[in-house]
């Protein structure tokens, strides 16, 4: 809970960083998430596999000298299945019936921009990572929050005056979870999950002074 308190005010410093931009990105595509999560139960080690696939929405915000500014980049996705490995042994599991799925994240900070000609910019963001994974079958709900760090990185090519394609590549690091299973919640202890998610865009950018 202490990592979540000092996330918090990180998001509200970076927005009124934001508010003084005056040129914005917005982007939507799609993307595919790959998740290890290492945790520990019962003396016993596992480690998940996590696929998802699904759509995004980005938007990156640049100052008056167009080098700095601030992103967000949301997920939709829909968790389709992986693996758990324990003991040596690997078994493999699909959502494809779960009466209700979801795969949610958020990855928001400072930005970065390195512009390399008139059509073409590469583009760096970093900042606090979370996710949300929410599962329901017949009479089992799980609900788990993932708190982390990741970054940004990517590509943007203009096609026209106002309009790109963006190519990049996300990864995170979260080092804490909480799960509320069936009603009851618990922090997770020895936790640990990296993502890595691969996504291709079209957007539009405008000024705004």
């Amino acid at each position: 809970m202490k990592k979540l308190v000092l996330i918090l005010p990180l998001l509200l410093l970076f927005s009124i960083c934001a508010s003084g931009a005056n040129e914005s990105w917005v982007s939507l595509g799609g993307e595919y998430s790959r998740a290890t999560e290492n945790s520990s139960a019962y003396g016993i080690d596992f480690k998940t596999k996590l696929n998802s696939i699904g759509i995004f929405y980005k938007e990156y915000e640049f100052d008056s000298d167009e080098t700095r500014g601030f992103f967000t980049h949301d997920s939709f996705l829909l968790p389709t299945g992986g693996s758990v490995e324990a003991y040596g042994s690997s078994m493999d599991y699909s959502y494809s019936d779960a009466d209700f799925r979801s795969h949610l994240s958020i990855l928001f900070g400072p930005a970065f921009r390195n512009k390399s000609d008139d059509r073409t910019d590469y583009y760096l963001g970093i900042g606090p990572s979370i996710h949300m994974l929410a599962v329901t079958e017949s009479t089992d709900s799980v609900m788990g929050w993932m708190f982390g760090l990741g970054l940004d990185a990517g590509i943007k090519m203009n096609i026209s005056e106002k309009r790109f394609v963006n190519l990049g590549l996300l990864v995170d690091y979260n080092f804490s979870s909480y799960t509320n299973y069936n009603g009851d919640g618990e922090w997770a202890s020895d936790y640990s999950m990296t993502s890595v998610r691969p996504y291709i865009g079209i957007g539009f950018m405008s000024l705004k002074n």
